[in-house]
């Protein structure tokens, strides 16, 4: 939320229920008012005050501590002086490494977009340092595929061909059946990782979500962003790696739109500068991989 916009009632209530699907937020069958929200608010530790002329809750501007001197008629409020003003590089991606460490700790989905030229490494590097379990999503996917296959008596070669033969919509109906079966798999698969409290999934190499978007790709995401939306269901958190063409575009997979909620904090774009140093600093706990 930004501080000099603020946020209305009725947009408070819209963000909370996007995060919190299952969350009664009326009271006694009505829409809470500003001032149930802002005593909850209060409650909380978060603290937004309304400003009723402007029908919004704003974060407080802090008082100065500035000391006042009087000129005459005019009076002033005066900085004060320091003998010695010494200036700190700012640390460019901090605010970057501690959403990302906070989102890990907090749980939910988070979109993490990377330009595609930057792809290679970029999950082993972002697995490396904060605390999720790293998920080859293809590669898991194949796996099942290629289990269901052999089950089914099926010739691997001649489901490759058929999937050679389809196009991203236009799936071949016997090829979409198994597609289907396959992505049921892969999310019990993902739900027994996720069987540890707190733990946070970290999806890459996610293309095939998109090229089986209408054969159960797009159910299966949007079920797992669902999940970890949920603070009663696993997992405690989702990550999903999206290839970009640039800092500012959406997170999608392949031309396939992934929903994240821009004002919730579930998108951040991993640049080059903050993936170097991720590279060159040492793990900051433990990631399991997958």
């Amino acid at each position: 939320m930004r501080a000099d916009r603020g946020i209305t009632a009725t947009a408070l209530v819209a963000r909370v229920r996007a995060r919190f699907p299952d969350l009664d937020v009326l009271a006694d069958g009505r829409e809470p008012t500003h001032v149930v929200l802002e005593d909850a608010l209060q409650a909380a530790r978060f603290d937004l005050r309304h400003n009723d002329e402007a029908g919004r809750l704003y974060i407080p501007v802090p008082k100065s501590t500035g000391s006042w001197s009087s000129t005459g008629s005019h009076t002033s409020m005066l900085p004060p002086v320091r003998a010695h003003l010494r200036r700190v590089p700012a640390d460019p991606h901090g605010a970057l490494r501690e959403r990302l460490a906070e989102s890990a700790h907090r749980g939910g989905f988070l979109a993490l977009t990377v330009k595609a030229a930057r792809l290679p490494g970029t999950a082993e590097t972002v697995a490396a340092r904060f605390p999720v379990v790293p998920v080859d999503l293809g590669a898991l996917f194949l796996r099942e595929f290629r289990r269901l296959t052999a089950e089914k008596g099926q010739d691997w070669q001649v489901v490759l061909r058929a999937d050679a033969a389809s196009a991203p919509g236009r799936i071949k109906p016997g090829l979409a059946t198994f597609v289907r079966v396959v992505w049921q798999r892969v999310a019990e698969d993902l739900d027994s990782r996720a069987s540890e409290p707190r733990t946070v999934l970290f999806l890459h190499d996610a293309g095939l979500v998109a090229r089986y978007w209408d054969e159960g790709g797009r159910a299966f995401l949007v079920a797992l962003q669902a999940a970890a939306r949920r603070p009663h269901e696993g997992p405690h958190g989702l990550w999903l790696l999206c290839p970009v063409e640039s800092s500012t575009q959406d997170p999608h997979l392949d031309g396939s739109q992934v929903e994240a909620l821009r004002n919730d904090g579930e998108l951040a774009y991993l640049d080059g500068g903050f993936l170097t140093e991720c590279r060159g600093a040492a793990p900051s706990s433990p990631s399991r991989n997958g």
